[in-house]
């Protein structure tokens, strides 16, 4: 378990966050933990997690306990061309407001070619688990 420095330091080293519970969440507070750093949330489609993650604008729900829509969810953010940057768009920019395209740090780097929609190529994901 993090301090509460730890856990934004976490926060600042993700690119994705993603909550893979088996159990509702009444008040899901990683997405919006996430959204603070500007990293979107994977999250189940059930309790408190559907009220800060909208599907397809700033996070991407995934029905709860079915882990093949899990699935589908992180590869779409892997794989569908310009998805991830369009969900990160409205999020504060946390450690990204200093990792513009080409600057050879964070996402950029990996991702390299961002600014042309390409798909998050190798993130670094922060994944929970309740239950």
């Amino acid at each position: 378990m993090y301090d509460g420095a730890g856990v934004w330091g976490a926060y600042d080293e993700i690119d994705v966050a993603i909550i893979a519970t088996t159990v509702p969440e009444p008040f899901g507070r990683i997405p919006i933990e996430a959204a603070a750093a500007g990293a979107p949330t994977i999250g189940a489609r059930v309790g408190g997690i559907t009220e800060s993650i909208r599907h397809g604008e700033n996070g991407l729900l995934y029905d709860f306990r079915d882990s093949a829509d899990l699935t589908r969810q992180m590869r779409r953010i892997l794989e569908e061309p310009g998805l991830y940057q369009r969900l990160r768009g409205p999020l504060s920019p946390g450690r990204h407001a200093h990792h513009g395209c080409g600057s050879g740090g964070g996402l950029s780097h990996r991702a390299r070619q961002c600014g042309r929609g390409e798909a998050l190529s190798v993130p670094t994901v922060l994944i929970v688990g309740a239950g």
